[in-house]
């Protein structure tokens, strides 16, 4: 496996994870059973880190293909 290549991989796993993250706060604000305000607020926090993580590991991926 190139490096691209595990970088991919990595951007489809934190993705997957961006996106079972986010439903679960939907679901919490709606109806919460498993958190508190704080606990949402954190976790939406870290939801916005793990986009801007994403956003640079593409930019690193699309970089190193036009090499």
């Amino acid at each position: 496996m190139t490096h691209i290549e595990r970088m991919e991989l990595e951007l489809k796993e934190i993705n997957e994870k961006i996106e079972k993250a986010t439903i679960f706060v939907e679901k919490e604000i709606k109806n919460p059973n498993f958190t508190d305000e704080i606990q949402r607020i954190k976790l939406s926090c870290q939801i916005e880190h793990m986009l801007a993580y994403a956003s640079i590991l593409k930019e690193r991926i699309e970089y190193d293909k036009q090499k």
